[in-house]
């Protein structure tokens, strides 16, 4: 903490002197102009996640006004959560010199939570809709009471040495079992927008997995594929929260349009993988 606050000091200037030799005697110096620090400081990815997280707080508004049931109250869980988890990506590009607008754990527990707390809406909102499940809300409330107790072991012991396994497992898992109840939907009852959602879901499911693999298998900082498991984290939330953004007006757009975006959906997934 002493040694953020000392850059922090640095930093606030215009410029600062940096020491290129320590030691007892010093040694030569260097001086450089500083970064600014207001609004012209920003990474240039800083707007477009901020945009994207101001439309998904937009868009479950919207949703919950309009029609304020239980299934939309589920989808304006959803994307407040990752509103917020897109807004702590955004917050995470500054530079990591200095003062930090939200403490790497704390960032840490937040985006797990949201993304815990978003596979149980997931599970909710496959149980209830498009038809109500045998079971519905008994399901849905193992999902939630699951997602609380994972939550409250990451605000109690946040670095826990299996804590990422249990938050990339209750997730994958909630995403899963949110596809089979959508699969479920697809048959039984032939409702199109059942199907639409278990497509969705499946190759949502299939990306979490690649992306949870990719992280797994380069978890050391020296792996050759450090970088793309960062990015691939960040391609992850970018393209779930522009799921979410799209759903309500997909629900009732032509049955061409829904293919179109699935389509696209995919497409993504072969960009990211490639990437």
């Amino acid at each position: 903490q002493a040694q953020q606050a000392t850059l922090n000091e640095a930093l606030s200037r215009d410029k600062t002197t940096w020491l290129l030799d320590g030691g007892q005697d010093g040694g030569p110096t260097i001086e450089l102009p500083t970064a600014p620090r207001g609004v012209l400081g920003l990474p240039w990815s800083f707007w477009p996640l901020m945009a994207l997280s101001l439309l998904l707080y937009l868009a479950a508004v919207v949703v919950s006004l309009a029609r304020p049931i239980e299934r939309n109250g589920i989808y304006a869980a959803m994307a407040v959560a990752q509103s917020v988890n897109v807004a702590l990506v955004a917050v995470s590009s500054f530079h990591s010199i200095g003062s930090s607008f939200v403490s790497p754990v704390l960032a840490w527990q937040l985006r797990c939570a949201m993304d815990v707390l978003t596979a149980a809406a997931l599970v909710h909102a496959s149980a209830i809709h498009p038809y109500r499940q045998e079971a519905a809300h008994a399901r849905a409330a193992a999902a939630w009471v699951w997602a609380a107790l994972v939550c409250g072991w990451l605000f109690i012991d946040p670095l826990a040495p299996q804590g990422w396994w249990w938050v990339q497992l209750t997730t994958l898992g909630g995403g899963l079992w949110a596809t089979w109840q959508w699969r479920q939907a697809a048959v039984r009852v032939m409702h199109p927008l059942g199907t639409m959602m278990f497509r969705f879901a499946l190759c949502g499911s299939v990306i979490y997995l690649v992306t949870t693999v990719l992280a797994a298998v380069s978890s050391d900082l020296n792996h050759p594929a450090q970088q793309a498991a960062e990015v691939g984290s960040t391609v992850w939330v970018v393209f779930f929260g522009l799921m979410l953004v799209l759903l309500p007006p997909m629900a009732r757009t032509h049955h061409l349009m829904r293919e179109v975006a699935l389509i696209a959906a995919v497409s993504t997934l072969a960009t990211a993988v490639d990437l």
